[in-house]
C-alpha cells in the first residue's frame, strides 16, 4: 500500500527540505502534499477516502474540536472512541471503515505500531503525528 502524506504549513515546505536532507524523518516517505494548514490536510484525506467508498470513520473523543468539524461536515458517518491509559483505541474498526489514531504527546501507540504496515488490516489508518513532528 503506498503511504501518503500531507505535511501541514506554509513554511513546513523549507523545514522539510532541511529534515530530508539531514535524515531527521524516521522513514523515507514515497508521497506528500504540503498544505497551508491542518484543515486543509484533513480535506485532502477526507477527499481520498470518500475516493475508497469508505463510509464510516472512527475518531478518539480526545481531539481538537477543528478535526471533529472537518470530519462531520463531511459524507462520512463519525463515531466517537475511548482510548486507554495507553492511548490506544479500545475500538477495531470493521471493513471499509477509517480510524484517526493521534501520537499523543509523541508517542506512537502499540495500536498504530500494530496497523501501521500491517498487511492484514481492512481498515484506513490516519495517522496524526502533528505531536510528533521532529521527534526522534
Amino acid at each position: 500500500m503506498k503511504k501518503i502524506v500531507y505535511n501541514i504549513g506554509g513554511v513546513f515546505e523549507y523545514e522539510n527540505r532541511y529534515c530530508y536532507k539531514n535524515n531527521l524523518f524516521n522513514e523515507k516517505i514515497d508521497h506528500g502534499q504540503f498544505t497551508i494548514n491542518g484543515r486543509s490536510a484533513l480535506l485532502q484525506i477526507i477527499s481520498k477516502i470518500n475516493d475508497l467508498n469508505i463510509s464510516k470513520i472512527y475518531i478518539p473523543a480526545f481531539c481538537c474540536p477543528s478535526i471533529v468539524d472537518c470530519f462531520q461536515k463531511s459524507k462520512l458517518s463519525t463515531e466517537f472512541y475511548e482510548i486507554d491509559k495507553n492511548f490506544n483505541p479500545k475500538i477495531i474498526p470493521g471493513k471499509n471503515s477509517a480510524i484517526l489514531a493521534i501520537n499523543y504527546f509523541g508517542k506512537k501507540t502499540q495500536f498504530i505500531e500494530k496497523y501501521r504496515n500491517s498487511k492484514n488490516r481492512n481498515f484506513v489508518l490516519i495517522e496524526d503525528a502533528t505531536h510528533n513532528f521532529l521527534n526522534k
